[in-house]
């Protein structure tokens, strides 16, 4: 994206009345924005000023504005300055599906431009050469009106570039996601056999217990039975033990032994 950006910096057309050009770049650090996401859109657009501050030739061409590090301090320095924050805005109205229709798209691209040209306004305003001299109109008719027709018409055009894009990926993206969700599905169930092996060993290795379950179970009641006894006429208790409804069937059957062999009704 860096590349694409310092390719259309050099399409650029001069005005008489202004020292800013009226390049196509702004529309590629947008669409930069909206397909790369918001960092790695503003991490190429730092890439791209790190080159012009380091001499490549990759801002527009004028014969009264250098290459290099003095560019970032002439009039254009604000727009250039802004591309990485405008491409950031971009990518994160993009990230919450604004880049999926045409008139949401026109929306999250807008406001990447709206920071190109507050932040290139202000910088004309405040901080170019000449600034001292020049009013906040000033700076709006040689930064602003120039310009706002234009760029609004080419944002028009760039804006309908990635619903398209989902238009025409949407049949192959859903179905990825079905094969995807197929192939989860059946990870799944084969992760899930192994649980259910072990849980059909364990009901076969309790049955095989059984007895001692049983015999168990008749031991322990059977104490509890004879503290009953001791404890004097009465009617027993209504739950002895609520542990024993979680008990396995084994001990259950041994409840029931002893119960039908005392007279007492455990529950």
């Amino acid at each position: 994206m860096m590349v694409l950006t310092a390719a259309a910096a050099q399409i650029s057309v001069p005005l008489p009345f202004t020292p800013c050009r009226s390049p196509s770049s702004p529309m590629v650090v947008l669409l930069g924005g909206v397909v790369l996401g918001p960092e790695l859109g503003l991490l190429s657009q730092v890439l791209y000023l790190a080159a012009g501050l380091a001499g490549l030739p990759v801002f527009a061409a004028s014969p009264v504005l250098p290459q290099g590090p003095a560019r970032l301090l002439g009039p254009t320095a604000g727009y250039l300055l802004s591309y990485p924050f405008a491409a950031w805005v971009a990518g994160v109205l993009a990230r919450r599906g604004l880049d999926r229709r045409y008139l949401t798209s026109v929306v999250a691209m807008a406001a990447g431009l709206a920071v190109v040209f507050t932040c290139g306004v202000l910088w004309l305003a405040l901080f170019a050469p000449g600034a001292g001299t020049r009013s906040l109109g000033a700076a709006l008719s040689i930064g602003f009106y120039p310009f706002v027709v234009a760029d609004v018409i080419k944002l028009c055009l760039a804006a309908a570039i990635m619903p398209a894009a989902w238009k025409f990926l949407s049949p192959s993206l859903g179905l990825r996601s079905r094969r995807h969700s197929v192939q989860r599905s059946r990870r799944h169930a084969v992760a899930q056999r192994p649980r259910i092996s072990e849980a059909t060993e364990s009901q076969e290795r309790l049955a095989a217990h059984e007895p001692e379950a049983c015999l168990a179970a008749s031991v322990d009641h059977l104490l509890r039975i004879d503290a009953l006894i001791e404890r004097g006429p009465g009617p027993p208790p209504s739950s002895v033990d609520p542990t024993i409804l979680m008990r396995p069937a084994g001990v259950q059957r041994g409840a029931q032994c002893c119960s039908r062999f005392t007279g007492f009704a455990i529950s």
